[in-house]
């Protein structure tokens, strides 16, 4: 099984481009993502996949603090 965590968009166990990429298209398509996307992908925890998400995703993928001061 896929264990997701916050930041793993697509459920590899890995913090990558990959995850960013997967973000970007579950953010376009009109299907809901699952609970595991949602989960891994709000990353500013709004309930929802949205453009907000994005930077605070690169910061994790480049290993910075989500919320910088």
């Amino acid at each position: 099984t896929n264990a997701y965590f916050q930041g793993d968009v697509n459920g590899d166990g890995l913090l990558s481009m990959d995850d960013h990429q997967q973000l970007m298209t579950l953010i376009k398509q009109t299907t809901p993502p699952t609970a595991r996307e949602l989960y891994a992908g709000d990353i500013d925890g709004d309930g929802s996949l949205t453009t907000k998400d994005i930077a605070p995703l690169n910061r994790l993928i480049n290993g910075k603090d989500v919320n910088p001061q």
